[in-house]
């Protein structure tokens, strides 16, 4: 399976996101929002792969998930 955002969004409702790529030819990087207002950042080359650092279990087939940010 393909992590991507939505399904990230999906297996996760109560977390936010925000994604910046400010800088051409730069990496990504990925702002988790959990709930109290904590933050997780990762920073990758793509959105992809900060998705998958975030979230290895989403490569996996879909079972229930514990949350990692929860």
């Amino acid at each position: 399976m393909t992590v991507d955002l939505d399904t990230a969004r999906a297996r996760f409702p109560h977390l936010g996101f925000g994604v910046y790529a400010y800088r051409p030819e730069g990496g990504v990087l990925l702002e988790i929002h959990m709930p109290g207002g904590g933050t997780h950042e990762v920073r990758r080359p793509t959105l992809r792969d900060c998705l998958a650092a975030a979230f290895p279990e989403l490569e996996e087939p879909e079972t229930k998930t514990p949350d990692p940010f929860g």
